[in-house]
């Protein structure tokens, strides 16, 4: 009776019920990274049109950057660096080696509200606000979540 049973699991293992359960639990948590995405975007657009009203060009999205800016929101998240901008001589290190660049800055936030809050927060702070409004030409955004606490990481550069 144990190996029928072992068998059975075994064949379970292996055939579409595992495959169709996997691929239920990687789709409940593809709203959260599609919600990530959007706030991304938002943030991008929030910027935007804040050094818009100042008379400042549009910054373009860099997926490379963004890509490094999600990965250490994620780290933040999960508590494997502190809060703040450790690593960023790496992160700049490896935008150098694939951006021709003349300066960079970073931007970290976090808080429960999302987007709006974390341009206020940044608006709030005369260094963060110097870097959103600097002679920057392209950005990275990536925003990760851990429990119900965003964590945003923006980078600008100058070509």
């Amino acid at each position: 009776m144990k190996t029928r049973l072992l068998i059975f699991l075994l064949l379970l293992l292996f055939t579409g019920i595992s495959s169709s359960f996997i691929s239920t639990k990687e789709a409940s948590s593809t709203p959260a990274q599609a919600d990530l995405l959007k706030m991304e975007e938002e943030v991008w657009r929030l910027v935007n049109d804040y050094r818009v009203s100042k008379g400042l060009s549009k910054l373009e999205m860099n997926e490379y950057m963004r890509e490094l800016c999600r990965e250490h929101s994620q780290n933040m998240a999960n508590s494997t660096v502190s809060f703040g901008h450790g690593g960023f001589d790496e992160r700049t290190d490896l935008i150098w080696a694939k951006i021709a660049m003349g300066a960079i800055a970073e931007n970290v936030a976090y808080n429960s509200s999302g987007a709006q809050q974390a341009l206020v927060q940044w608006q709030n702070s005369s260094g963060h606000n110097t870097n959103m409004l600097g002679d920057y030409t392209i950005t990275g955004i990536g925003i990760a979540s851990s429990g119900g606490t965003y964590y945003f990481t923006q980078m600008f550069l100058r070509k």
